[in-house]
C-alpha cells in the first residue's frame, strides 16, 4: 500500500481553514496512490494535512473500500476524485466539504439557496438579527453526539426555536465538524442526512423540520451576453432538454438546481461549462514542502519513481547502485506525516545504505561512503 500528499508547511496552528484560506487549499496539490483505502481514515488523514472540514453523511459506511491514483491535481480535483472512487456525492458548503448519497449532494446547495430566499423576505424585520443568521462560524461535536441535540443546539445559539424534532431518529454519531457555515447551511447539513429540511416560522424567529422534496429547484434569470440569444438558447436546450424556459428578449428565466444554474450562466456567456480546469499545480520551493507518504513494503525504486512522478527532481546512477550493491527491489516501510525533505530522504535512504544532497530543487542520491 503506497500513499502520497504534498502540502505547503502549516506551522501549529489546527484551526481549520475557512473562507479564502479554504478557497486557497482546494487549489494546492495532491497526489494519492492508495490500494484498499478506507473512505472515513482516508478522509481523517486529509483533514489533518490540510486543516479542512470533511463531513461524512450518516447514511454512508465509512468502512467503504476503493483504489485510489491521482497524479498531482489540485485538491478540490482529487476530493471529487475520491468521491467518484467512493461511489458517493460530493457538495462544498460554507468552508465544509460534504460527501453524501448521490440525491442529497446533489439537492444541498439549492435547499440551501432556497433557505437563503426566504430569510430575504424578512430581511426588513430582522434588524440584528439578520447578521446573527449569516454569520458563519465552526460547528464541532464529540463522539456520541445525538443529532436531535446538534440540531436543537444550532438553533438555540442564534435563537430560533425548532419544531417537530421528533422527527430525528435517535442515533449516535461519530465526532464531526462543520466549517465556515451560516446557520442556514449549518441545519441544513444536518437535517440532509435525515431526507430532510426545514420551513421558516414567523419572521425568521423559528424553523419547523419538514421532509426533503422530491425535487429541488430554484428561479434565477440569466442574461445573454457576447453570443447570440438564439445560440444559447439552443446549447442550454441541448444540455437540459426537460428544463422549462422562458425568453424575454436577452433575458432567460429558468428553474434548476443551483448547480445547473452555474453551467447555464456559463452558457449563457457563450462560455463552456465542460472545459477542463487547469490542474496544473505549483509545488513551490522544495525546502518549503511537506510531505505525508506511507509506505508499507514497497519496492524503493517504485517510491523514487512515485516522488519523480510528482515533480521531485532527483539524480542517481543506476550502474554506481549496482557496483555498491544497492538493490532498488529492496522493499522499504515508513509512515511520515508533514515530514521535511530532509527527513523524507533519511527514511528512504537509511535502509539502503544511501547518501543525498540537497541542492536547491535537486535531490542527489549516491551509495554511502560510510561501510
Amino acid at each position: 500500500m503506497l500513499a502520497f500528499a504534498v502540502a505547503a508547511a502549516t506551522g501549529d496552528d489546527v484551526t481549520l481553514k475557512t473562507g479564502t484560506a479554504f478557497r486557497n487549499e482546494l487549489r494546492k496539490p495532491i497526489a494519492i496512490d492508495r490500494d484498499d483505502a478506507e473512505l472515513r481514515p482516508l478522509l481523517h488523514r486529509l483533514r489533518a494535512d490540510r486543516e479542512i472540514a470533511l463531513l461524512l453523511d450518516r447514511r454512508i459506511d465509512p468502512s467503504r473500500e476503493f483504489d485510489i491514483h491521482l497524479a498531482p491535481v489540485r485538491l478540490h480535483s482529487a476530493l471529487e476524485a475520491i468521491a467518484e472512487q467512493a461511489d458517493v456525492g460530493v457538495s462544498i458548503v460554507g468552508s465544509t466539504v460534504y460527501f453524501g448519497p448521490h440525491e442529497a449532494a446533489g439537492a444541498l446547495r439549492t435547499v440551501i439557496a432556497l433557505r437563503e430566499s426566504e430569510l430575504e423576505q424578512f430581511s426588513e424585520r430582522l434588524g440584528r438579527r439578520e447578521f446573527e443568521l449569516t454569520r458563519t462560524s465552526t460547528v464541532r461535536w464529540s463522539d456520541l453526539a445525538r443529532p436531535a441535540d446538534l440540531i436543537r443546539q444550532t438553533g438555540e445559539k442564534v435563537s430560533l426555536s425548532v419544531e417537530d424534532l421528533d422527527q430525528i431518529p435517535h442515533d449516535l454519531w461519530a465526532a464531526g465538524e462543520m466549517a465556515g457555515v451560516t446557520p442556514v447551511e449549518a441545519l441544513s447539513l444536518l437535517l440532509i442526512q435525515f431526507d430532510l429540511t426545514f420551513e421558516w416560522t414567523g419572521p425568521a424567529t423559528g424553523v419547523r423540520i419538514i421532509p426533503l422534496p422530491r425535487q429541488v429547484g430554484i428561479t434565477r434569470v440569466h442574461t445573454v451576453r457576447g453570443v447570440e440569444v438564439d445560440e444559447a438558447l439552443e446549447r442550454i436546450r441541448d444540455r437540459f432538454p426537460e428544463m422549462s424556459i422562458e425568453r424575454e428578449g436577452a433575458e432567460l428565466r429558468v428553474d434548476g438546481t443551483v448547480e445547473q444554474h452555474e453551467q447555464i450562466a456559463v452558457l449563457a456567456r457563450g462560455g463552456n461549462p465542460d472545459a477542463e480546469q487547469d490542474d496544473a499545480v505549483d509545488f513551490g520551493p522544495l525546502g518549503r514542502r511537506r510531505f505525508t507518504f506511507k509506505v508499507l513494503r514497497q519496492p524503493a525504486g517504485a517510491v523514487l519513481k512515485t516522488l519523480e512522478v510528482n515533480g521531485l527532481d532527483l539524480v542517481y546512477d543506476l550502474e554506481s547502485f549496482t557496483a555498491a550493491g544497492i538493490d532498488l527491489n529492496q522493499k522499504i516501510s515508513f509512515d511520515l506525516n508533514q515530514a521535511t525533505p530532509d527527513e523524507l530522504f533519511s527514511r528512504i535512504c537509511a535502509p539502503l545504505n544511501l547518501e543525498y544532497e540537497i541542492d536547491g530543487e535537486t535531490i542527489t542520491l549516491s551509495p554511502s561512503s560510510k561501510k
